[in-house]
């Protein structure tokens, strides 16, 4: 269950307003700086990638940490958010105009993707695990979490508006629907 009160879809111009991203295409990472959950890919992706896309990191924790802050040092459409509280961390989603969850292993129904959905933010994540049954091709692209294939399915989307644009429509009656207070109630009610 997400709260949908505080994670839902706002005015991305105004949430990158809010943060000083105005005017950025930004592509989002939430999690541990740990190599399965794919962060250092997004390292050599930016490398690649066409420079007007930025990759924005939020993680406090985990041995990868040194490796995103040097590399929002080399490229300045690298950026090291660092930790976030979750109090705040809706206007990251907001904010965002693509989700990334590049793991490498057999993720589960991970919650930060139940939330970036809720705030009407596409996202591109690996097809390991559960995230496929959890997410569908109306809201996520789902792709082999290799660093060429993150690359092109985000310049994709970058080159695309009216497709991200069509994800991003689905993404807040999907998340209504599959992670809303509703649900949570009928989860409670039989277990």
């Amino acid at each position: 269950w997400v709260n949908q009160d505080k994670f839902k879809p706002e005015d991305t111009n105004l949430a990158k307003q809010r943060l000083g991203w105005g005017g950025k295409f930004i592509v989002l990472f939430v999690g541990r700086a740990i190599p399965i959950k794919g962060g250092d890919t997004l390292t050599k992706v930016v490398t690649k990638i066409n420079p007007a896309i930025n990759i924005a990191i939020i993680s406090d924790a985990g041995p990868l940490l040194d490796l995103f802050k040097a590399t929002a040092q080399k490229h300045k459409n690298f950026i090291f958010v660092g930790g976030v509280s979750y109090e705040k961390l809706h206007h990251y989603y907001k904010a965002a105009d693509i989700f990334v969850i590049p793991s490498r292993y057999e993720e589960g129904a991970a919650r930060v993707m139940m939330e970036a959905v809720s705030c009407g933010t596409p996202v591109v994540a690996s097809n390991r695990g559960a995230i496929p049954s959890v997410l569908d091709p109306t809201v996520a692209i789902f792709v082999d979490p290799t660093e060429e294939n993150l690359k092109k399915a985000i310049e994709d989307l970058y080159a695309n508006p009216q497709k991200l644009a069509g994800l991003a429509k689905n993404c807040y009656p999907y998340a209504q629907k599959h992670f809303g207070f509703a649900n949570a109630q009928v989860i409670t009610q039989n277990y």
